[in-house]
């Protein structure tokens, strides 16, 4: 926008006006009339408005209109400061069509009202001015082509905003979002951590000028990267990343490996170029950026960037000579010698002559998002999404609204299970400048197809970093880099779909082989997180203790996982035959898709009446007809199924206005319940076959049953519970029962407890309620102790060490771990807690079903207590409680029962741990 002010030369034009007003112009303004105190307010606002700086510039001239209400140039002048307030846009429209109505013959107004009607998505009416500004008589051709790429924007726009797809969009607030700039957002696998850039108040160095002097009358804000962590579902207050990163110039997060160990930073300054830099996390702290080496960075602008999950494959923007335009996107690889190169520009289906920037690889690495001014944007920079076909990459798709709008629109962001996208945007309804927010679902087309893996590295059976590898085992080429977290052992890495790989987990230092495995995710079709952890012993360890014995192998844990999203897919397909195969929605069809495969001869199958074509959506795919209604469909696929053998590796495809999406897009309000509604199933089914299942820890007549039932009419479905006996269990989950119970909101409002150490926001689907356990044993006392403590192996332990030390210390509670973790007495065992809460009917945890059921006991505190596992040593629950963190949950904590009683940590540790061990 700058560039058109600049050839709009509004001082030239005052001067003509204040010499003699054009005619177009209504006027009271002259030179006389102005007193000293107006010349130095005008001054003020057109030095903003020179500046761009519209917002400080605003209240000015709003005073001048009031006290020049004739005067059409501060109206002139007010009405294009608005276009750059995205909370007041539309005053902007009122403004500049008075002027357009008063002075109809001045021919710069005509294409202002039209960027007016184009930022308030009155598209129509905007193509029509920017044609008459044309027909006009620009100022120059500069002016006529800008004209004519608006009104392609206005095209494009009304044809994007013919439909636009259902969305959950979700502003995240403050703290997160201010009356400041957030932008930007860089969020963990399981949304525990938030990265953003930010330029606001608590910006590093105040106010500057554009020489980084502090100027707090004229100057701005510069870049800084803040930080946020989700606790209990609610965004913490963010915090400066650190000083090692942020200084009082431009510092901006651009990427964030998928391991959580490395942030790629872009930073200008006065003595430097804008280049990216890379910062790597200790464990504890991010250490000073160093600039990238080799050959991403040059003299030129290099501003955005993104890690592709391999952890080696980098994807940026330059605006470097021998592009197809201004800024393109480039890729480039790790080197062995810690290099980047090979930098190659991703060619004319991707760039264009005019902007690419902001590129997002997606973990499957498959899906590019990036933003772009050209191609078919309805205005500035648009999101769109291209997929990488053999060595090339398919047409790039506008995301649409509200991801991409008349504004620009870059850095949009896809957690790797596709689900949810993240943004910024200058939206209405906002809390000022640039917010972020996030959407439901974030993938466009189809979810990926991957395999997300949460680890804990140990070695002697603590938490420790590793280095990660992943190789191709025909040849040794390294398919993947990751690195464990120094202090928590914390791994996070990603398995593409059909790769063969060579797994080696390294940790440099240590006396310790290396642990190596072999895996393959071959015809892998869905996307899988799976949670195994890596236990390591060093060559000490194992000649004091011996060898321990294996844990199961990592392959069996996928190949396991794989077959337990195939059923819950499945039982999604029917589901959504079960609800909407009857129904018929207009402009929507069902296809089958089949790839393209040596066994298939299509001639021969059309000969036979099959309705097979290629896809002009998806590259190496058939398509087979067209259905108003999912059951037909479901009906002929059968058929051809059962005739044609090689039609059988088909995938149902939704056509929605004609947009390709495959039914987890389209149904995904009933695929993000599908765990919750297999899991009700399947306890349901249990209940039914095993009614004592669930009763191993309180008498039958003590028990009652929760259960959440849910109802799916049309996508609006309602969250439901009732207590049930165990007899109508199973036909209520069958029937999807709309009976209700539910708390006042005072109720709701208690609903979350602050447990005992420490809490977790947890979720619970079905569950065991007790009736209150009665509490009269009192704790034994110091004269107990004595007959309690005689060791099994006769060897005395001393816990004396950790009574009243802090367990949240990282190195006190590791050192507990080892002193304690396999003792054990009789009656003594430990379970994890994963939550404790006042109300607790609504909570639901699928992302722990992997773990089994939790135990629900109440107490006469009033506080009910979620548990799950029960061990008789330390160190398993241990285990148990890293795997429940690493699923999702924020916290958990363990703890000890004596005789049933429920105990705190340091109460025990009081009691000497009653003195015994196993041998």
């Amino acid at each position: 926008m700058k560039t058109i002010l600049t050839i709009f030369t509004f001082f030239v034009l005052l001067l003509s006006y204040l010499a003699g007003p054009p005619p177009f112009f209504v006027t009271s303004l002259s030179v006389e009339k102005f007193s000293k105190e107006d010349k130095k307010k005008y001054n003020l606002a057109d030095y903003y408005f020179q500046e761009e700086k519209y917002k400080k510039a605003i209240p000015i001239y709003k005073e001048l209109v009031e006290k020049y209400p004739d005067d059409l140039f501060f109206k002139y002048r007010l009405g294009i400061c608005y276009l750059y307030n995205p909370t007041e846009r539309e005053k902007a429209v009122d403004y500049l069509e008075e002027v357009y109505e008063k002075a109809p013959d001045f021919t710069e107004v005509k294409f202002y009202l039209g960027r007016a009607y184009h930022l308030n998505y009155k598209f129509s009416d905007a193509e029509s001015l920017f044609m008459s500004f044309i027909a006009d008589g620009a100022i120059n051709k500069d002016e006529i082509a800008l004209a004519q790429k608006y009104i392609r924007y206005c095209q494009n726009g009304q044809k994007i905003m013919q439909y636009v797809p259902e969305h959950q969009i979700e502003n995240l607030k403050p703290p997160v979002n201010t009356e400041w700039y957030e932008y930007k957002p860089l969020v963990s696998h399981d949304k525990s951590q938030i990265i953003f850039t930010y330029r606001g108040v608590r910006s590093t160095g105040g106010l500057q000028n554009k020489k980084n002097k502090p100027d707090s009358k004229h100057g701005s804000y510069f870049e800084d990267i803040f930080v946020a962590h989700n606790v209990n579902g609610q965004w913490s207050e963010p915090q400066s990343i650190g000083d090692n990163i942020n200084t009082k110039y431009h510092d901006a997060a651009v990427a964030y490996s998928i391991d959580g160990q490395r942030l790629f930073i872009y930073k200008d300054a006065l003595k430097l170029n804008a280049d990216i830099y890379l910062s790597v996390f200790d464990g504890e702290k991010w250490s000073k950026p160093k600039k990238l080496e080799g050959e991403v960075n040059s003299e030129y602008w290099e501003g955005s960037a993104c890690l592709a999950a391999d952890g080696r494959t980098l994807y940026f923007s330059s605006d470097r000579p021998g592009g197809f335009g201004g800024r393109d996107i480039y890729v480039c690889e790790l080197l062995p010698d810690g290099t980047w190169g090979n930098v190659r520009n991703l060619g004319p289906t991707i760039n264009t002559p005019d902007n690419e920037d902001a590129p997002f690889i997606h973990a499957d690495g498959e899906t590019l998002y990036f933003s772009s001014d050209g191609h078919e944007s309805m205005g500035g920079y648009d999101v769109f999404y291209s997929v990488k076909e053999g060595a090339g990459w398919s047409f790039p798709e506008n995301m649409g609204y509200p991801i991409s709008s008349p504004e620009d629109d870059r850095f949009y962001y896809v957690l790797p299970d596709g689900k949810t996208g993240y943004f910024s945007s200058e939206m209405p309804g906002g809390y000022g400048n640039h917010d972020i927010y996030s959407i439901i679902p974030g993938s466009s087309e189809e979810l990926p197809k991957l395999i997300l893996v949460n680890s804990t590295i140990y070695l002697d059976s603590l938490p420790h970093g590793a280095d990660i590898k992943l190789f191709d085992p025909a040849n040794g080429n390294v398919l993947g880099i990751f690195n464990a977290d120094n202090k928590t052992g914390s791994l996070t890495m990603v398995l593409n779909r059909d790769k063969e790989y060579r797994l080696k987990i390294e940790i440099p230092d240590e006396d310790v082989d290396p642990y190596i495995e072999y895996l393959s995710t071959k015809d892998l079709n869905t996307f899988v997180d799976v949670q195994h952890d890596f236990y390591l012993f060093s060559n000490p360890y194992i000649e004091e203790n011996g060898k321990p014995e294996p844990e199961q192998q990592f392959k069996d844990v996928v190949e396991q996982r794989i077959q337990e999203e195939i059923t819950k897919n499945n039982e999604f397909y029917a589901s959504v035959l079960n609800l909407y195969g009857e129904k018929v929605v207009k402009d929507v069809k069902y296809t089958i898709e089949v790839p393209v495969s040596p066994d298939i001869d299509s001639k021969k199958l059309k000969e036979l009446g099959i309705p097979i074509k290629r896809s002009v959506y998806k590259k190496n795919t058939y398509v087979i007809g067209s259905f108003d209604k999912l059951s037909d469909l479901e009906n002929y696929r059968k058929q051809i199924e059962a005739e044609f053998p090689e039609l059988r590796k088909n995938k149902v495809i939704v056509m929605d206005h004609a947009k390709r999406k495959d039914l987890k897009i389209y149904y995904h309000k009933l695929y993000d319940k599908s765990d919750e509604i297999l899991a009700a199933t399947e306890m349901a089914k249990e209940l039914n076959e095993s009614p004592d299942k669930y009763a191993s820890t309180v008498k039958e007549e003590d028990k009652e049953l929760f259960v959440e039932i849910e109802s799916d009419t049309f996508l609006n479905r309602a969250e439901r519970t009732t207590t049930v006996s165990e007899p109508s269990l199973q036909q209520i989950v069958e029937n999807q029962a709309q009976d209700t119970v539910s708390g006042t909101e005072e109720e709701a409002a208690e609903t979350v407890v602050k447990k005992e150490e420490t809490n977790s926001e947890t979720l619970a689907q079905t569950s065991e309620k007790q009736k209150p356990v009665e509490e009269k044993e009192e704790l034994p006392g110091p004269e107990d102790i004595i007959a309690l403590n005689q060791p099994c192996s006769g060897e005395f332990i001393d816990f004396s060490f950790f009574v009243g030390k802090d367990l949240n210390d990282t190195a006190v509670y590791n050192k507990l771990i080892q002193t304690g973790g396999s003792y054990c007495t009789e009656g003594l065992r430990f379970e994890v807690q994963i939550g404790a809460y006042r109300f607790p009917w609504n909570f639901k945890y699928p992302h722990l079903r992997q773990f089994g059921t939790a135990v629900v006991r109440d107490y006469p505190d009033g506080i009910t207590r979620f548990t799950m596992g029960k061990f008789d040593q330390l160190k398993e629950a241990e285990k148990l409680r890293q795997k429940i963190i690493k699923a999702g949950q924020w916290d958990a904590w363990i703890t000890p029962f004596y005789n049933d009683k429920r105990m705190l940590m340091q109460e025990l540790i009081a009691v000497n741990f009653y003195g015994k061990r196993i041998n």
